[in-house]
């Protein structure tokens, strides 16, 4: 998996892990793709965890703030750890094309259990 996503992010002025990619969409107009990004934010943004911060649809800018729930999960007989990140996603639209920022601010770490330390050490061999 690791391969797959190799080179897609960096780390921005605050350390913070960040993925920008433009989606070209030659035949939809700008209107369009702001409707559809709309659409993204108004399902995925709208539990208590999320907010949509800013909408401006003259210029095309939709930015939300919101949590990825177990972005992360790993699971072994006596142990579980899930990842929850907060994020900021600005998308900006133009006619043709969309600008998608994803920036990865905050980890909440949860750890159930426990493994043996000889099952660790077998582990980080």
């Amino acid at each position: 998996m690791y391969e797959d996503i190799k080179g897609q992010w960096q780390t921005d002025e605050n350390g913070d892990a960040i993925m920008r990619k433009v989606v070209e969409c030659h035949s939809v107009n700008k209107a369009m793709l702001y409707d559809r990004a709309m659409n993204y934010f108004t399902c995925n943004y709208s539990d208590i965890s999320s907010v949509i911060l800013e909408k401006d649809q003259v210029n095309g800018i939709i930015i939300g703030e919101g949590v990825f729930k177990r972005g992360y999960h790993y699971s072994s007989v006596l142990k579980n750890i899930s990842v929850d990140t907060q994020n900021i996603l600005i998308v900006e639209v133009r006619a043709g094309r969309a600008k998608i920022t994803l920036t990865l601010t905050q980890y909440d770490e949860s750890v159930r259990g426990s493994e043996p330390s000889d099952v660790q050490s077998l582990v980080e061999n």
